[in-house]
């Protein structure tokens, strides 16, 4: 086989793997289930200064909120760092209580738990009281772990979780909470699909034109 067979083979599977390695990014999911008191928006972001976009939320019309479940996912695309951002908000008397269990598929990301599965908890989360739901500000200090008798009638539905809020608890509450967590990648970044697919047919035509030129038969 001659060279310039050889080197348009190769070319071919690297388009093939750029296009395998695009289907593979939807792999990469975030799921979970949480509940809210009363109301909750999930935004997804790869800055924590900055709201992300919105992929879930309380149903409108829904009532007594605080006990159901709702499912949640979306999809992680370019391995960068993620903040999974949580809005909270109480109808009124506080306080903006929630509470969730999340997992990761595929094997690009991890939580900052170093694992692929998180609660809600006040290691791994952050959190602040803010007046205003859509003005979102980046929390600043441990997610308040309810142990005040509050919420421990209300046990979270989920195992390894706990209710959270913003720090300061009953003793400060507000009506809105900001809270997140942090999503870091596991694998060393690579150039996009789409770049390795472009490439790769730029190097086909550039070996078709030197064939020519060179007056080389199929």
């Amino acid at each position: 086989m001659s060279f310039l067979k050889r080197f348009s083979a190769a070319l071919v599977i690297v388009v093939a793997v750029g296009c395998v390695t695009a289907n593979a990014d939807t792999l990469n999911t975030l799921t979970g289930t949480v509940t809210a008191d009363d109301s909750f928006i999930a935004y997804i972001s790869t800055s924590n200064s900055t709201l992300g976009t919105e992929f879930a939320s309380t149903k409108a019309g829904d009532t007594n909120t605080w006990t159901i479940q709702y499912p949640i996912s979306t999809i992680l695309g370019s391995n960068t760092t993620y903040y999974l951002q949580i809005v909270v908000a109480n109808g009124g008397g506080g306080p903006e209580a929630f509470s969730g269990t999340f997992s990761l598929a595929g094997t690009n990301f991890q939580f900052s738990n170093g694992t692929q599965t998180l609660g809600t908890n006040a290691t791994n989360w952050t959190g602040i009281s803010v007046t205003d739901a859509s003005v979102w500000q980046t929390p600043n200090a441990p997610a308040y772990l309810e142990n005040d008798g509050t919420y421990n009638i209300y046990n979270s539905p989920y195992p390894g979780a706990e209710w959270i809020w913003s720090q300061g608890g009953s003793d400060s509450i507000t009506d809105v909470a900001d809270l997140s967590t942090t999503i870091t990648s596991r694998v060393a970044a690579t150039p996009e699909p789409g770049s390795i697919i472009l490439l790769g047919s730029g190097l086909l035509g550039l070996a078709g034109v030197v064939r020519r030129k060179l007056g080389i038969g199929a």
